[in-house]
């Protein structure tokens, strides 16, 4: 006779259910389901939801019911537990536990309280600092010397062998608080007065098998129990404040307080970071344990430009000292460029003294090098005073020589004649090749003025290219690196419009120098485009130069000051580059309308002449009413000479070559300014 499975299922789960009531529990679910798997019976009793399964077995010939639910089937029906308490019960902070009823033939005869399997994982989840002393088994069905796989995995229970083996009820584990231990067909319950058997509800003791290369402390004792490490443990024992024992929590701790230092009793040694709270073991000698002592107090960072520092961060109490160890980098001494936080440094030790915040201070340590500024005055060992005569031009040999004026009436240093040492190799262009340039002077703000020179020393080509000064020359305001509205040179002084010139230079810069090399440029050096005039057709230069001679550094108006920056001068210039000036070739040792082949600016490395081209410089010359002019410097045919307005109309196309200005803080690196071992800086990060 054929027998019907499911209703005969649904009889036992009937008297699974009535079973459950008789013993106080609401049913709350028959049944239920989800794609994931079956409960066959969800019920509520003190506060705990239940999730039952029902087993049927009509003899124990193949082991009794709850026998039947094995690991497998546990794991189907957790995920379904967690499904209703999601979506049904709308909750899963109320506690709840899995339970199997067994009914043999047609006898409820077991109800085993809980999944153990998943109270001890949960309880094992718990053990976050101790994990790593624990051995990953499931050897824990242990009923004889030989323990087979079990449903538990890294934590279990004990078995009734391995109690009886202890030493049974005369065992150091007799217990006034009972406990279930395991046996091959469910469970026993260990009480104060023996075994009791079949017990299927009462408390859980875990037990974990331990590593074999787990470093052990202590002497067993109850009052000195054996401590557990890692052979690669470090263990925090405790947190301190002022060396005194806390109740404050480490949270609290680094609220309102900050670290003094961290000691290891087995000597590893580490440092903490105080911005980010964090803790670095620089050595570790295994197994450790080390205290975190905290101090009132405040932090005190420091940091350092061309130099180290020890150590970077440190806590200091209220009113106290921060001392640092310093040590600035090769090519910098022990003395302090800047000192954001007022401290003192004596030999290799810097102090702040006190403290009353925390604090973030730098200090910059000063170079062994001297700057280029520094360097050209050290090497030039003859400096006669300030030329009183520029009726003729300069010829003789000027090598090891400087001359003073004076720019806004700071002394001023300047080449003349035929200088052979004040060459500079900086910068690279485009195309990856070196950049020469010659040394005019030295400027008001310690800076150093350099003219263009070509790719090498011996460039005949001395330009960055050829261009009219101005394409239009119909107006005074033409004569002028940038102007305004046309019609007067007070309405030109606006200074809104690149000149023709200005920006073919700008480009150059900004493709050659403009992205590496800026970072060296003083933004305060002024070029001089000077519209000064008196009768509105010659300018400033041409009295000074042709009429006077008597040149000059300063600059007449503020407009014509061209600068970067505009706290010193107009602050109209793009990028800190231009021309030279007229007025800077006279310096140099030049005359109006007269031949000047030695001059420095003239010719190249090998007496050559820079070329037949013509160049700009950026003086105004003359307005004659219908045309503009400016001042340039003629080429091969009579060299070097200032050219009279008559061949200088703005519209003619001559050669540029550019002017460019040096930091005073910009550092000499090698060279004695020879055209073979010319100039060059120290090329830093942020350039001085």
């Amino acid at each position: 006779m054929a027998v019907n499975k499911r209703a005969a299922g649904a009889d036992k789960e009937q008297l699974a259910a009535r079973y459950l009531v008789d013993n106080g529990y609401t049913v709350l679910e028959r049944n239920f389901r989800n794609k994931t798997g079956e409960i066959d019976i969800i019920a509520k009793k003190d506060n705990y939801i239940v999730f039952v399964e029902v087993k049927y077995r009509s003899n124990n010939k193949y082991g009794y019911a709850v026998e039947a639910v094995n690991y497998r089937k546990k794991q189907i029906i957790r995920p379904v537990a967690q499904f209703y308490m999601a979506t049904r019960y709308k909750s899963c902070d109320i506690p709840c536990r899995f339970d199997v009823i067994g009914i043999d033939g047609e006898t409820v005869t077991k109800m085993i309280k809980v999944d153990t399997v998943t109270i001890l994982d949960n309880f094992y989840n718990t053990l976050t600092d101790n994990k790593s002393i624990i051995l990953s088994t499931n050897k824990f069905n242990c009923f004889s010397s030989t323990c087979n796989t079990s449903d538990y995995t890294n934590i279990g229970i004990l078995t009734n062998y391995e109690f009886n083996q202890i030493g049974g009820n005369n065992s150091y584990l007799q217990s006034l608080n009972p406990f279930l231990v395991k046996t091959e067909n469910g469970f026993n319950e260990v009480t104060d007065n023996g075994i009791n058997e079949g017990v299927t509800s009462s408390n859980l003791k875990p037990v974990v098998y331990i590593q074999t290369e787990v470093q052990t402390s202590g002497s067993g004792s109850l009052d000195d129990p054996y401590i557990l490490t890692p052979s690669s443990d470090i263990n925090l024992v405790a947190y301190t404040l002022n060396g005194e024992s806390t109740t404050k929590t480490y949270a609290e701790l680094l609220t309102t307080n900050v670290v003094k230092n961290v000691t290891c009793k087995n000597g590893s040694t580490t440092i903490w970071d105080y911005e980010k709270n964090y803790l670095t073991f620089t050595s570790i000698k295994v197994p450790d344990y080390c205290t975190i002592d905290f101090t009132d107090g405040y932090i005190v960072t420091l940091t350092s430009s061309n130099g180290t520092v020890s150590p970077t961060s440190q806590a200091v109490g209220s009113g106290g000292s921060a001392l640092f160890t310093v040590t600035p980098n090769s090519g910098f001494k022990a003395e302090l460029e800047t000192n954001t936080c007022g401290g003192t440094l004596s030999g290799n030790t810097y102090t702040i003294s006190n403290i009353t915040s925390n604090k973030t201070c730098s200090i910059t340590f000063k170079s062994n090098l001297p700057t280029l500024y520094e360097k050209i005055l050290a090497d030039k060992s003859t400096r006669p005073g300030a030329r009183t005569s520029f009726s003729s031009v300069l010829t003789t040999d000027n090598t090891k020589t400087l001359y003073t004026s004076t720019e806004d009436s700071k002394t001023v240093y300047y080449f003349a004649g035929n200088a052979t040492d004040n060459w500079v190799k900086f910068g690279k262009n485009a195309s990856n090749q070196d950049i020469y340039w010659r040394i005019i002077r030295t400027n008001s703000d310690g800076g150093v003025r350099l003219l263009y020179h070509g790719t090498s020393t011996t460039a005949t080509d001395a330009y960055i290219g050829t261009s009219a000064f101005n394409s239009s020359f119909n107006n005074i305001a033409y004569v002028s690196y940038m102007y305004g509205n046309l019609g007067s040179v007070a309405n030109a002084r606006e200074n809104t419009t690149d000149s023709t010139i200005k920006t073919i230079i700008d480009k150059w810069y900004k493709d050659n120098l403009n992205t590496n090399y800026g970072k060296y440029l003083s933004t305060t050096a002024v070029y001089c485009n000077d519209r000064s005039t008196s009768d509105n057709t010659y300018f400033g230069a041409y009295t000074r130069l042709v009429t006077n001679k008597t040149p000059s550094y300063d600059c007449a108006t503020t407009e014509d000051k061209f600068t970067v920056d505009s706290t010193v001068g107009n602050g109209k210039l793009t990028y800190p580059i231009a021309l030279m000036t007229a007025d800077e070739v006279s310096f140099a040792g030049g005359l109006y309308g007269t031949n000047a082949p030695t001059w420095y600016y003239y010719n190249s490395a090998n007496g050559s002449s820079t070329g037949s081209t013509w160049w700009w410089l950026l003086s105004p010359y003359i307005w004659n009413g219908s045309d503009a002019f400016v001042f340039s410097v003629r080429g091969s045919s009579n060299p070097g000479y200032l050219i009279s307005y008559i061949v200088s109309g703005v519209y003619n196309t001559n050669g540029v070559r550019p002017a460019i200005s040096l930091k005073s803080c910009t550092l000499y690196s090698t060279g004695d300014g020879s055209a073979t071992n010319p100039y060059t800086i120290l090329e830093t990060e942020s350039g001085c």
